[in-house]
């Protein structure tokens, strides 16, 4: 009896050595958890604040490059002078005439593919442009800009005309001619044309009219 109750004091004290040793153990496991936790917080905020750093270097780039862009194109101006290097025999109303034999494009705002003249800087523009029909029918056309109608041009049958016009555009707003009535399938080249220039820049240049 005493030798049992001996074992049952042996097991019961091998089970809280036992039980001692696993806490101490699940003790050190969480110690050692927390510590690498720690470690990776810290991880996370030093690659936080080098992105940070990184996003501030890229954005001031990027700013640079556009305060580069813009004194350039204010040093050697912008302009542009196209016109038709070849007959034009069928013309769609609605749809900007290409005028795809270019002279000089400052600035690279005239797409000579698509006839259209996209505005790199806030300013007053000038815009010229003429026609020349054939003597079975006139022809009426509109400068128009992604905001609105411009101006108008007429050139009689057999004739030449057209127009010029002075106006205020924002960076991104496009400008280009189209044919403005159903009658005229004919227009000369070199004799149509398409030109425009910067004459000054303003800051956020308001649209009158």
């Amino acid at each position: 009896m005493v030798r049992m109750f001996e074992f049952a004091l042996f097991s019961i004290g091998l089970h809280l050595c036992v039980s001692a040793e696993s806490d101490q153990h699940i003790l050190q496991e969480f110690e050692k958890m927390r510590a690498e936790m720690a470690e990776l917080k810290k991880s996370n905020e030093i690659m936080s604040e080098e992105m940070r750093e990184l996003k501030a270097i890229v954005r001031q780039k990027s700013n640079t490059g556009v305060q580069r862009n813009k004194r350039v194109l204010s040093n050697y101006g912008v302009s542009f002078s196209a016109e038709l290097g070849s007959h034009l025999h069928k013309i769609v109303r609605g749809q900007p005439i290409v005028y795809d034999r270019v002279h000089l494009n400052y600035g690279n705002g005239y797409n000579s593919s698509n006839g259209i003249f996209v505005v790199p800087l806030d300013g007053v523009y000038v815009f010229y442009w003429n026609l020349m029909t054939d003597s079975t029918s006139a022809l009426d056309t509109t400068l128009m800009s992604s905001r609105s109608r411009l101006a108008d041009g007429y050139a009689h049958a057999g004739s030449t005309g057209g127009n010029l016009i002075l106006v205020q555009l924002n960076t991104g707003d496009s400008v280009y001619v189209e044919k403005a009535d159903n009658y005229g399938n004919f227009l000369h080249d070199r004799f149509t044309t398409f030109s425009g220039f910067l004459l000054h820049e303003v800051e956020e240049a308001p649209i009158f009219g």
